[in-house]
């Protein structure tokens, strides 16, 4: 363990005179976890507004038959309309770079940078925490190519699992460097 009082900027407080804090309590996988559940509530945040303002998708959720019922009364609705994108940054930037890749990694971007959710009437869930752990989507256009499925399904992937993705793609990347 290691006492906070020794760093220059938390000497003058009182509160944190007595506190101690473990090393890993604030290691870099577990501020990415905490990155990756804000930006995702800020994704489903923009899907509920974007729900909220289209009244022809409002009316499609109560209508259409490709809904399962018990979703239709989900808390959490949002729809997936392909300008996601315009209210990040530009990848080229550091913030927008960042919060595209964190989007990739979780899932909610493509990687061509699509929205994996796009032309959807999105249903969240979330545990006990109140964080968002999976979605599901639904088509609402009239065509649907063949080749798109009616129904997709998200979930937040493990920490595991992002360290055996990483590992996925850096053999990719190393394979497709090396041809």
């Amino acid at each position: 363990m290691k006492s906070l009082t020794h760093h220059a900027n938390f000497t003058n407080s009182p509160a944190y005179v007595a506190m101690e804090v473990h090393e890993e309590a604030f290691s870099h996988a577990a501020i990415t976890q905490m990155e990756a559940a804000n930006a995702i509530e800020q994704v489903f945040q923009y899907y509920q507004l974007t729900f909220k303002h289209r009244p022809k998708l409002k009316a499609f959720v109560h209508t259409s038959t490709r809904i399962p019922v018990g979703l239709k009364a989900a808390p959490l609705i949002g729809a997936s309309d392909r300008t996601l994108g315009l209210q990040i940054p530009e990848a080229r930037t550091t913030s927008g770079g960042a919060t595209r890749g964190m989007l990739k990694r979780v899932g909610l971007l493509t990687t061509t940078g699509g929205e994996y959710f796009r032309g959807c009437i999105v249903f969240g869930h979330r545990n006990a925490d109140k964080q968002i752990i999976a979605a599901t989507g639904i088509r609402y256009g009239v065509r649907i190519r063949a080749h798109e499925k009616v129904m997709l399904t998200w979930r937040l992937p493990s920490p595991d699992e992002y360290k055996i993705n990483a590992i996925a793609r850096a053999k990719e990347n190393f394979n497709e460097q090396a041809l």
